[in-house]
């Protein structure tokens, strides 16, 4: 009987294994086909997979996470839907936010509600401004080396009509933190390491 439990647990600790090393090689290849997309990339196979992945593994917030960032893309390159991507934005960066509070997940949580203001700026940038600042905080807070908060902030100052402080003046100190910050990042198989487009683009509208 000790003999039969031990080879029964072996064999348990077997499939274990093997289905956590192949949730980690899905995951690792849904990873990487993001990082090699751009803005005008269909994503729904894509998608597909992270929800198949983020079902398969409820602790884990990377599949929620980018499947918050695919939705916020959406939405801000998509003007057709793209108040319904925002709101999908919304509901994966809570999920993700919700099963690890970490520098990545609340610069997120506060681009999603960016894909929200961004539908109408004028008119939701009173609505949304705070919120997207707050998380933006906590990220440097809890990761001041992390270069998306800058980003996003850059993107933000460069972006808001100057009745609300904008302009490039203004952006110029977070793209210049965002590269030096950028250029020391190490590069990773599923962390997110995106920022390289965003920040050349925002370079070519405000020279530093």
């Amino acid at each position: 009987m000790r003999i039969y439990l031990t080879l029964l647990s072996l064999l348990l600790s077997s499939a274990l294994f093997a289905q956590k090393s192949a949730y980690t090689t899905s995951l690792v290849n849904a990873v990487a086909t993001f990082n090699t997309s751009n803005n005008t990339t269909d994503y729904t196979n894509l998608i597909q997979e992270l929800e198949k992945l983020d079902a398969l593994n409820t602790k884990d917030w990377v599949p929620s996470y980018y499947l918050a960032l695919i939705h916020t893309r959406i939405s801000i390159n998509n003007s057709k839907n793209a108040e319904v991507h925002a709101d999908n934005a919304l509901i994966w960066a809570k999920k993700s936010i919700a099963i690890n509070s970490n520098d990545e997940t609340n610069c997120m949580f506060a681009m999603a509600h960016i894909a929200k203001m961004a539908i109408n700026p004028l008119m939701r940038y009173v609505k949304y401004q705070s919120v997207i600042y707050d998380y933006l905080g906590k990220a440097k807070k809890i990761n001041p080396n992390n270069p998306r908060p800058y980003i996003l902030e850059a993107k933000l100052q460069l972006n808001l009509p100057r009745l609300f402080g904008g302009g490039c003046k203004q952006a110029k100190p977070f793209i210049i933190k965002a590269q030096q910050l950028l250029d020391s990042q190490l590069p990773q198989s599923i962390l997110p390491t995106w920022g390289k487009l965003s920040l050349s683009e925002l370079r070519e509208g405000c020279p530093i």
